[in-house]
């Protein structure tokens, strides 16, 4: 299990690095020029600005802006990432994601709640004498862990809310802290510690031009660090690991339906932007309208509900091989959104 995601996301980063690296390059560019350009001139004059008593509305102005596209680029950078890692490179252009696309803001938006989430009960837990720093970490980490596929998921145009991305890690709330939290900071901590004596000794004996490394360094582990969580949400989503997809031509869009006396079968083919758990949640919402509401069956790639008052009806969905497949005995299949396209 680990050592599929493991391999999963590096592949993803390396075995993908020239598409990556294209759709990425504007956004990177831009970083590196805001970094070195304007953050360094800025904190220089803001210092002296409050040093001198002199700091005014424009620079606060200035200050917010830049903040605010750096954080957009950054948004662009991670959108992207999770996008070519889930669904490959046809989905995303060559010059990225927006950088102020509708997408970009939405995942804005969760981010901003995501941190009232988690400070408001660290703050409270934080309190507490003596171990309630240890307790509020504790909570902090976990929530992180927990909450965090919400991200992949808007950058896939997936609907998935908090509590949706909390339910599906139930069962892998140890894997979801491992690889979510311990190894990107393991990961990050070894390669900053021997990256930074690099630059910094390039910074001091050659030119300080080369000072643009620090930001390379950053972005190249933020990369990482979205590949990780890309690679667990395909893998609790039950999404194909260490498939770096090219560009198909022969891969084609399909529903097949048949029936046979008491039987009905649907086949989903090649869908790209539909998964195991949206199609689980949706059968189940509809379902439950036709008082189906026993669920019999629930594992990663197979699901069955039935109706406690009638024994030889049920539903089941199953995923094998990039195709679903959903099967109703003495029943209807519901018109889920994939069948009414």
């Amino acid at each position: 299990m680990y050592e599929k995601i493991f391999v999963s996301t590096f592949d993803s980063i390396f075995k993908n690095f020239n598409n990556l690296f294209q759709k990425l390059l504007i956004p990177i560019l831009l970083i590196i020029i805001i970094d070195y350009f304007f953050i360094n001139s800025l904190n220089t004059s803001s210092i002296s600005a409050l040093k001198e008593g002199n700091f005014n509305f424009n620079q606060l102005i200035t200050i917010f802006l830049i903040s605010f596209l750096l954080m957009m680029l950054n948004i662009s950078i991670a959108i992207t990432t999770h996008r070519v890692s889930i669904l490959g490179n046809n989905a995303v252009s060559n010059y990225g994601s927006p950088i102020l696309g509708k997408r970009e803001f939405k995942f804005l938006l969760k981010s901003i709640q995501l941190c009232f989430i988690i400070a408001i009960p660290t703050i409270l837990l934080s309190l507490i004498p003596t171990v309630g720093i240890f307790i509020a970490i504790g909570v902090a980490v976990i929530l992180s862990s927990r909450l965090s596929l919400v991200f992949p998921a808007i950058a896939c145009d997936y609907n998935m809310s908090f509590k949706q991305s909390w339910n599906i890690t139930k069962k892998y709330k140890l894997l979801t802290f491992v690889m979510i939290i311990i190894f990107p900071i393991i990961f990050s901590l070894s390669v900053s510690f021997v990256y930074n004596l690099a630059i910094g000794f390039l910074v001091k004996v050659v030119s300080e031009y080369f000072s643009i490394f620090y930001s390379l360094l950053n972005i190249f582990i933020m990369i990482f660090t979205i590949s990780v969580i890309s690679s667990v949400y395909k893998y609790i989503n039950n999404i194909p690991l260490n498939n770096i997809k090219k560009e198909k031509d022969e891969e084609v869009n399909e529903i097949i339906e048949s029936s046979d006396k008491n039987f009905q079968k649907i086949e989903i083919k090649n869908f790209k932007n539909i998964s195991f758990e949206s199609l689980k949640n949706e059968l189940y919402s509809q379902c439950k309208k036709i008082n189906f509401c026993e669920i019999v069956f629930d594992r990663r790639n197979a699901w069955i509900i039935k109706n406690p008052e009638d024994e030889e009806s049920y539903l089941s969905l199953r995923y094998d091989k990039n195709i679903y497949t959903i099967i109703a005995k003495n029943c209807s299949i519901p018109r889920i959104n994939i069948l009414k396209k």
